[in-house]
C-alpha cells in the first residue's frame, strides 16, 4: 500500500515535482534519484576508466538486471532481453519470426483495434514481403477485444495474434489472458505489446500465455529513455532468426556459418547505452520493492478519481466509460482541440499530452474520433495535482 508516509518519501526522492505537475507519465515518467544517480556514477566511471574497462566493471549489475526484469514478468532471465525502446523490442521478435520462416504467403496476423502505429507499420512492411493479410479481431464498443467471437478468426490460415494489453491512446485494458488461452489451445503464436502495462499493471506472461511481449523503460517504470525489455518465451526462441545480429547475438562460426545466441540475448545488440541500463536496472528493483499490487492501486485510484470528476463536466466526454481501464486517462472538450487543452494545462505549468489520428488509425476511425487530450498520473501523483489540472479545464 502506498500511504501518505510512503507518498511523501516518493515525492522526496523524485526532483521533478519540485518543479511542475507532471502528468504524462504514458510518454515518460519522473526518474528517482537513485536511478538518475546510477547513470551520472557510470559515465562518470566511463569518463576516468573507458568505456570498455566501465562496462566490464559493471557486468554484475547487468546479469541481476535480467534477473530484476525476469522477475517483474514471471520470467526466467534466459527469456529476457533488453533493448532499446518497446518498437526496437517488437521489430526485433516480428522480423525475427518472418525471417525464420514464420510467415508465407496468405498467412494471417491477428490484431487488436488499438494497434500501436509503430507495430502496425511492420506489418505494413510483411504485407508487401510476404503476402500476410492483416485481420482486425472482432471488438466491442470500447475497442477491446470480444473474447467471445474472438475464436472465429484464428483458423488454419494464422501464424500468429498480437495483441496490445493497454494501448497509448487509450485507458482500456484488453483481455490478453483470456484472448491467451485461445491461442494455447489453437498453438498459435502469441505476442503481447506490453509498452503501456509494464510498471502500472501486474504483468504475468505465464498467466497470459503469451510467446513474446515487449515493453519500455521510460514510461511506468520511471527508467530512462532508450531503454526497452523483451520477453521471448524460451521455446519459441528458436523460432526467430533476428535481423540486424552482431557479435553479442551471434557467434561467427566459420566464413560461410554463424550460430545465433541460444538465450534471449539473440534478439540485443553491441552498442547500447551501459548507463541506461543501469539507470533502468534500479527502476525495476524500485518497482518490485514498493510492489507492482500496490502501484496498480495507487494508479487506478488517481485515473478513477479522474475520471469521475471529468464525467461531472457537461463539456468534457470521458472516452473510458466501463471495464478494465489502466492509468491513461482520455477525454474531449467541447469546442476545445486537444493542442489546445494541452497548451492550457503548460501555461498551468501542468504535463499533459494527446493523441491523434496517425497514432491510432484502426480505433480512431471506428470511433469517428481525430484526437483526445491525454493524462496519465503515476504513483507521485497527488490529489492536489489532479485539482489543478481539473481547474484548467474548467477555465476552457
Amino acid at each position: 500500500m502506498i500511504d501518505v508516509t510512503t507518498l511523501d518519501l516518493l515525492r522526496r526522492d523524485t526532483p521533478g515535482v519540485s518543479g511542475v505537475v507532471h502528468l504524462n507519465n504514458a510518454g515518460a515518467s519522473f526518474p528517482s534519484v537513485s536511478t538518475i544517480g546510477a547513470q551520472v556514477a557510470h559515465l562518470q566511471l566511463e569518463a576516468v576508466l573507458g568505456g570498455y574497462e566501465a562496462k566490464a566493471a559493471a557486468a554484475e549489475a547487468l546479469v541481476d538486471l535480467r534477473s530484476s526484469a525476469a522477475g517483474l514478468m514471471n520470467a526466467t532471465a534466459d527469456e529476457v532481453a533488453v533493448t532499446t525502446s518497446d518498437t526496437a523490442a517488437w521489430a526485433k521478435v516480428f522480423w525475427g519470426f518472418a525471417f525464420g520462416g514464420g510467415f508465407s504467403e496468405r498467412h494471417r496476423v491477428v490484431i487488436d483495434r488499438i494497434f500501436y502505429n509503430s507495430h502496425y507499420l511492420s506489418l505494413l512492411q510483411a504485407e508487401k514481403q510476404f503476402g500476410i493479410e492483416i485481420v482486425v479481431a472482432p471488438t466491442d464498443a470500447s475497442g477491446r477485444v470480444d473474447v467471445e467471437r474472438f475464436s472465429s478468426v484464428l483458423d488454419e490460415r494464422v501464424a500468429l495474434v498480437s495483441m496490445t494489453m493497454a494501448p497509448t491512446h487509450s485507458g482500456i485494458v484488453n483481455p490478453v489472458a483470456t484472448i491467451g488461452a485461445y491461442t494455447k489451445a489453437a498453438g498459435v503464436p502469441y505476442f503481447v505489446d506490453g509498452c503501456q502495462a509494464l510498471g502500472q499493471l501486474v504483468v504475468d506472461v505465464e498467466a497470459i500465455g503469451c510467446d513474446v511481449l515487449t515493453g519500455t523503460g521510460r514510461k511506468w517504470l520511471r527508467g530512462p529513455r532508450g531503454t526497452g525489455l523483451l520477453y521471448v518465451r524460451r521455446s519459441f526462441q528458436d523460432r526467430c532468426d533476428p535481423p540486424g545480429i552482431d557479435g553479442v547475438s551471434a557467434t561467427w562460426d566459420s566464413a560461410t556459418s554463424y550460430s545465433l545466441a541460444p538465450t534471449a540475448a539473440r534478439f540485443e545488440e553491441f552498442e547500447t547505452s551501459t548507463a541506461g541500463q543501469l539507470g533502468l536496472a534500479v527502476a525495476i528493483d524500485e518497482a518490485l520493492a514498493l510492489g507492482l499490487e500496490a502501484i496498480a492501486a495507487r494508479v487506478q485510484h488517481l485515473a478513477t478519481r479522474l475520471r469521475v470528476e471529468l464525467s461531472q463536466r457537461t463539456n468534457v466526454a470521458v472516452q473510458e466509460t466501463e471495464g478494465p481501464c489502466s492509468g491513461i486517462v482520455t477525454f474531449v472538450v467541447d469546442g476545445v482541440s486537444a493542442s489546445q487543452v494541452v497548451a492550457a494545462a503548460a501555461n498551468a505549468g501542468i504535463n499533459m499530452n494527446a493523441s491523434s489520428a496517425p497514432w491510432a488509425r484502426l480505433d480512431f476511425g471506428a470511433r469517428g474520433i481525430t484526437e483526445v487530450a491525454r493524462v496519465a498520473p503515476h504513483i507521485y501523483n497527488t490529489d492536489d495535482e489532479l485539482d489543478q489540472l481539473l481547474s484548467v479545464i474548467d477555465s476552457l
